[in-house]
């Protein structure tokens, strides 16, 4: 009789059983409970980090929002509080780099700001020989390592460009009250000393001449020509003359001047704040120009810009 007790060898077990063998283990693998738990762990931990990024993305697309909306709201009332009207609201964007890390650090790192005209010219008893300049040309402002500390009226920027264009209608206003102002009422000899002729030598008309880089001024509807290129001269404006043409004599000196000095005048009142001259070009609109600054106080800027609104006698406003 077999003894049921009796151990018999492995290969003794027919062949294809599905009897388990003996093997030495070291640790049995998960079961399809733990695995399964361990996967419920792995998707939450996944879900906190999907939204505390949404949170983050969230926050930064606020901030941003609210800062602009700031920003617009205070250029929109600074032109109410002047009486001026804005073309369109203003433009303030903040680059790729995260804003909300910048706030943290006291610093944001990029800004770009459009902001639009308002400039307006009349004329004074429909006169267009006496203009009157209220207002701005447009500005565009790129800054890069705005510093707070955390008040809106302490921002540094550490480098900003500005970049205007100043309409051939404003630089004509400006040339005609520069040389208005060497004129009494009576038409008499004035600071110009051009006698007799100082009725003729008004400034009528103004084109830009892109291929001289030039602006040409019409005197008398046509009777002379001064021709006036803008230059950066270190980190000053200036206009050299190009040329000036009367009939067949020149056009009188102390005239020239008074046009000149007009213009520079202007645009030395037109900038402070720490900006420079940084180049200057002729457009087929006027006369672009660009400043340039390190560690520039944004509040003196906007103090620069403000100063220079008005009447045109006070600067371009660039």
């Amino acid at each position: 009789m077999t003894n049921p007790y009796e151990t018999r060898p492995l290969d003794s077990h027919p062949a294809g059983s599905n009897v388990q063998q003996n093997q030495p283990s070291f640790g049995s693998p998960p079961t399809k409970a733990e695995a399964k738990k361990s996967g419920k762990g792995w998707k939450i931990a996944l879900a906190i980090v999907a939204v505390l990024a949404i949170l983050l993305v969230a926050g930064e697309v606020g901030m941003r929002a609210d800062m602009s909306s700031q920003i617009t709201s205070s250029v929109k009332q600074e032109a109410a509080d002047s009486g001026l009207t804005l073309e369109r609201d203003p433009e303030v964007s903040f680059g790729p780099q995260p804003v909300l890390l910048g706030l943290v650090s006291g610093s944001i790192p990029h800004m770009d700001m459009n902001i639009p005209s308002t400039l307006d010219i009349s004329f004074e008893d429909g006169d267009a020989s006496r203009p009157v300049v209220e207002g701005n040309p447009p500005v565009h402002l790129v800054a890069d390592d705005l510093k707070t500390d955390g008040s809106s009226d302490n921002i540094t920027m550490g480098e900003v460009t500005i970049t205007t264009t100043i309409p051939k209608e404003l630089m004509l206003a400006q040339a005609q009250k520069g040389t208005d102002s060497n004129q009494d009422p009576q038409g008499a000899q004035g600071g110009t000393d051009l006698g007799f002729l100082e009725g003729l030598f008004r400034v009528t008309g103004i084109e830009p001449n892109l291929e001289r880089q030039a602006m040409e001024f019409q005197i008398g509807g046509g009777i002379a020509k001064l021709r006036l290129k803008p230059v950066v001269d270190g980190s000053t404006l200036r206009f050299e003359v190009d040329s000036a043409e009367f009939l067949s004599f020149e056009v009188p000196e102390s005239f020239v001047n008074s046009i000149k000095g007009s213009l520079e005048d202007a645009a030395v009142q037109g900038i402070g704040g720490g900006l420079e001259f940084q180049s200057v070009s002729v457009t087929q609109d006027g006369m672009e120009i660009v400043l340039h600054g390190t560690d520039v106080d944004m509040k003196e800027v906007g103090q620069t810009i403000e100063t220079g609104s008005g009447d045109s006698s006070t600067g371009y406003g660039a």
